[in-house]
């Protein structure tokens, strides 16, 4: 089994090894749109619908943002609208917290859904 009970802060590479195969294990909603909500992309992205989102689905002080091999990261949850903002709407990544338990993946064309293991 796969140990993610390292402590928050963690390498890019790591990060995204560990998100690559955790996402597999994601239980995403099963409705109509496969849980997939929008929330707007360009100029039009919903910032405080997000914020307000991963306030409600998180409850660590610090998350995981998994993104690219090379540009993962972890941040604390207070700043994490600044640290995606130029993310949010243009790339495909997900946060994490810290135990890989719950998730939020982000489309580049505006959609978002909350999973958990």
């Amino acid at each position: 089994m796969l140990d993610v009970s390292c402590k928050p802060t963690m390498e890019s590479k790591l990060l995204h090894i560990v998100s690559e195969r955790m996402k597999l294990k994601i239980i995403w909603p099963n409705d109509q749109h496969l849980g997939w909500t929008y929330f707007g992309a360009g100029n039009e992205v919903k910032y405080d619908f997000v914020i307000e989102l991963i306030n409600k689905h998180f409850s660590d002080e610090m998350l995981y943002v998994c993104w690219t091999r090379q540009k993962s990261f972890t941040v604390e949850k207070q700043n994490i609208l600044s640290e995606i903002k130029s993310l949010i709407g243009n790339e495909n990544f997900i946060v994490w917290d810290t135990l890989f338990s719950k998730a939020i993946e982000f489309n580049k064309i505006g959609v978002l859904k909350c999973g958990t293991i």
